[in-house]
């Protein structure tokens, strides 16, 4: 005979009596790695070595690119090692995108 309970206790906690009517709405754990992406092999992240305040990103920041995505106007992209805003003009055919900038994690610290 299987003991359904030790299961239970292993997959959802302790196992006591009826089931919480406030679970039902109860919100999911914030998962940083689930919400950007970071297990997919066209994410990666970098922290710069130096302020970039005309874009709003500071030395301690982690900038996370997809490099999957193709530029929209303004986009903030990595080109050829350094930060720019994508503008359609004057793009030349030689240089590499990188990336373009999903999410900035702030460092407050």
């Amino acid at each position: 005979m299987r003991h359904y309970s030790n299961e239970l206790e292993a997959n959802h906690g302790e196992v006591t009596g009826f089931k919480s009517a406030c679970q039902e709405f109860a919100q999911k754990r914030l998962s940083l790695d689930e919400r950007l992406d970071i297990g997919n092999p066209a994410i990666f992240v970098l922290r710069p070595n130096q302020d970039v305040p005309h874009l709003g990103i500071g030395k301690g920041d982690s900038l996370v690119f997809n490099r999957s995505l193709r530029p929209r106007l303004n986009d903030v992209i990595l080109i050829d090692g350094s930060l720019s805003r994508f503008t359609n003009a004057g793009l030349a055919q030689d240089r590499v995108i990188s990336g373009v900038l999903v999410a900035i994690l702030k460092s407050f610290l």
